[in-house]
C-alpha cells in the first residue's frame, strides 16, 4: 500500500475550544496535544486539529483528507498527470513533517505528509 495513517485534518481558530468539543462529543482522549496540534484516535482514522496560521481569514481549502506517504514528489507527478495540482509544499521543521497540499481535478483538497526516517 502506497499510503497509510488516514487522518481528517481540521484547521481551527481556538485549540482549547476545538479539543474540548471533540473530546467531549466523541468521548476520546488526545493521542498527541500541543498548542498548535492535537490528534484524536477515532478508530480507523485520526482526527487532526491544527491551529490556523496567523493572519488566515478562513478555513484552508486543502483541509480534509490527510495521508502519510514515502515521497511527496513521486506522488505529485502522478497527481498532476491525472489532472490534480500541487497548491503548496511546506518543508519539514522541528517535529513537523514535510507537507504537500493538493487539489484533485474537481478542486477537493487533501494533504500528504512525508514519512520521516528515524
Amino acid at each position: 500500500m502506497r499510503v497509510r495513517n488516514p487522518a481528517v485534518l481540521y484547521y481551527v481558530n481556538d485549540m482549547a475550544r476545538a479539543k474540548g468539543f471533540y473530546t467531549r462529543v466523541f468521548q476520546v482522549d488526545p493521542i498527541y496535544e500541543s498548542d498548535g496540534y492535537t490528534s484524536l484516535n477515532l478508530g480507523s482514522i485520526v482526527l487532526a486539529l491544527h491551529i490556523l496560521p496567523a493572519g488566515t481569514a478562513g478555513i484552508l481549502p486543502h483541509a480534509g483528507l490527510c495521508l502519510t506517504v514515502d515521497n511527496i514528489e513521486e506522488i505529485q507527478e502522478e497527481v498532476e498527470q491525472l489532472g490534480g495540482r500541487l497548491v503548496e509544499i511546506r518543508e519539514a521543521r522541528d517535529h513537523i513533517p514535510k507537507i504537500g497540499c493538493f487539489q484533485d481535478p474537481d478542486g477537493n483538497g487533501f494533504e500528504l505528509s512525508e514519512r520521516r526516517s528515524g
